[in-house]
């Protein structure tokens, strides 16, 4: 295997380790030697592939972020208007135990980078990303006669940005009460409101 791929390899091995501890424990579990742990990797060998637990915690996140953005995509695929917006939500919404995991991990992460600009400007960023995404979604669905030519874009993606991270985050409170169904309910039903034209509650 060339250098550069088991570099990579390893790092991902080192992210998913961490990803899973964060899971578990929150960040403060997350040291080098559990990771190593984990892993099955050496102690020397984590702390030679990142440079402290902040460095860990950031690739972490990035590894998260990008497994989700992948799940997106394929859930996506040829799929257009209302329906990729609704394989978009159920992609990222925590409606099984690896997303209920990856939506852990972010908690903690926020809590954590909250008082880094750098962080911030960070998950800004992402947050600008997902809008575009809905947002083109949502264009597509008026384009194609599935929703209101007069509907408000931007207005409209923001409600789906705030059911995803709303429910979400409340899931994690409350599993008992937002259960999968739930969720998906919650989905069709503003979905519904855009097509039939009865809008979204601000």
């Amino acid at each position: 295997m060339p250098r550069a791929e088991h570099r990579a390899e390893r790092q991902n091995l080192i992210a998913r380790s961490a990803a899973e501890i964060i899971a578990d424990e929150g960040i403060e579990g997350a040291t080098f030697r559990a990771i190593a742990q984990r892993s099955g990797l050496s102690k020397g060998v984590v702390e030679h592939y990142f440079s402290g637990k902040q460095d860990i915690i950031r690739k972490t996140q990035e590894w998260i972020n990008q497994q989700a953005l992948s799940r997106e995509q394929r859930a996506t695929r040829r799929k257009r208007g209302l329906a990729a917006a609704r394989a978009r939500m159920l992609s990222l919404m925590p409606v099984n135990r690896e997303l209920i995991s990856e939506w852990k991990i972010r908690i903690h992460y926020w809590s954590s980078a909250i008082a880094s600009r750098d962080e911030q400007l960070g998950m800004s960023l992402r947050i600008t990303g997902a809008r575009e995404r809905f947002s083109g979604d949502l264009q597509q669905a008026v384009a194609d006669g599935e929703i209101p030519a007069g509907t408000n874009i931007q207005a409209a993606t923001n409600v789906l940005l705030h059911l995803l991270a709303g429910v979400s985050c409340n899931q994690l409170a409350d599993p008992t009460y937002y259960t999968r169904k739930y969720q998906v309910t919650l989905i069709d039903d503003c979905l519904n409101r855009l097509q039939s034209g009865r809008g979204l509650p601000l």
